[in-house]
């Protein structure tokens, strides 16, 4: 199977340590709430969030319509992804007569070719974040190092692309990550 893929062999087997919990910003009524969302198996999910944890599952999906069970309770979404964003990049729906608008932060900032050099620090892979050394409120300078991220046994520094001062740090020591995560924002000493 390996080698049908191209895969080393070494990696036919590879596994994460624990489940990786892809962000989202969730835009509803002008207001953005931060959601991990972590694949739990089969049609199943686990939603983080500032508030808690919810536990989605698929019951069923067509073009536009799906049930979901959420926390044991039956609800029918319309959803659309949305001609202005590629697939699986943004969706658009409506639940229980609200509308959301559900963008992944992955896609968009690992696709965004002006966040390179601008101070946004992405995950290049999927790993585990085992040093951070940002500091919100820090100034730093291009090429200071930022954060240790572990992948296949190998460590990967993260450093500062820009000049600036940290303005967010979005992740943990000992975090997982995947590819393309926004992990640090810094904003630029001119614009600071």
């Amino acid at each position: 199977m390996a080698k049908a893929l191209c895969l080393s062999p070494s990696l036919a087997n590879w596994a994460s340590a624990t489940n990786i919990i892809i962000p989202y910003r969730f835009e509803a009524e002008g207001a953005h709430i931060n959601i991990g969302i972590e694949a739990t198996g089969g049609r199943s999910y686990r939603a983080h969030t500032s508030e808690g944890e919810l536990l989605i599952t698929i019951n069923a999906r067509d073009n536009h319509t799906a049930q979901l069970i959420i926390d044991s309770k039956t609800t029918h979404i319309q959803f659309h992804f949305p001609a202005t964003a590629p697939r699986l990049n943004r969706i658009a729906f409506s639940m229980e007569g609200r509308d959301y608008d559900l963008v992944n932060l992955n896609a968009v900032f690992a696709h965004t070719s002006e966040t390179v050099g601008a101070g946004k620090i992405t995950a290049p892979m999927h790993g585990m974040l085992v040093s951070l050394f940002a500091k919100h409120g820090v100034r730093v300078k291009k090429g200071d190092p930022l954060a240790i991220l572990e992948a296949m046994k190998m460590q990967h520094e993260l450093t500062a692309d820009i000049d600036g001062v940290i303005s967010a740090v979005n992740v943990t020591s000992g975090e997982q990550v995947s590819a393309g995560s926004l992990i640090i924002e810094i904003t630029d000493e001119e614009t600071s």
